[in-house]
């Protein structure tokens, strides 16, 4: 990663001169993507972020009262049209970018920013936490994955990511959310009158439309 990142340090000591694109694919993204913005922006640096309108990730982003551009909508379910809206997403992004200033480097875990920030030959940088994630394009791509060291970077590199591409990092990407949240202010949630003896259980449905969704995961839900 020296080789990415060498020049990048070399260009923030210089205010100004230091162009980041951080990209947000989905709700989720904007709670530990987004504080990258103004850690990058506290080095000097200038920060272009885009989103995919998924959910309620606008909202989320709105809500931060963080500016954006929009670029890109939901795919649907299938197989095609994920490849399809990937290829399309990625030349949005390319003309947005090449257009708006290219970027030093990009922050992304959306294909179609990996595939846009290689055909814009800007390194990209990955956050994954998920080891039987479908990694082909970050391949690709040759894209930095930083990864939680508790993840054996053997698993990754049996999946044909270069070992001189994998950075494991301290922690879990929720460290990143949770690093603001003052929890001794938030007011518990309610779940309405229940007797003593019932046990409450917190259940995050599958997300059907991800690429490694898998029927079991309703099933179990259900």
């Amino acid at each position: 990663a020296s080789e990415a990142v060498q020049p990048v340090g070399e260009r923030l000591m210089e205010p100004g001169q230091l162009t980041v694109w951080i990209d947000i694919d989905s709700p989720p993204q904007v709670q530990y993507m987004l504080p990258f913005k103004p850690a990058f922006e506290h080095l000097g640096a200038r920060v272009i972020v885009t989103a995919r309108d998924v959910g309620i990730t606008y909202d989320l982003l709105e809500s931060k009262q963080a500016s954006f551009h929009a670029v890109g909508a939901e795919f649907g379910g299938s197989t095609p049209r994920k490849v399809l809206g990937n290829i399309d997403r990625a030349a949005r992004l390319v003309r947005l970018l090449r257009r708006e200033g290219k970027p030093d480097l990009a922050l992304g875990n959306a294909r179609a920013a990996v595939l846009a920030a290689a055909a814009l030959r800007s390194p990209s940088f990955v956050i994954l936490d998920y080891e039987h994630a479908h990694v082909a394009t970050y391949a690709l791509a040759r894209s930095y994955v930083l990864h939680p060291e508790v993840i054996d970077s053997a698993t990754l590199q049996a999946r044909r990511l270069s070992s001189a591409r994998l950075i494991a990092f301290s922690g879990l990407k929720e460290d990143i959310s949770l690093h603001v949240a003052d929890f001794e202010r938030v007011a518990p949630a309610s779940f309405g009158p229940t007797a003593p003896n019932v046990v409450k259980v917190l259940v995050r449905p599958p997300a059907e439309e991800s690429h490694y969704y898998r029927s079991e995961s309703r099933k179990l839900a259900l």
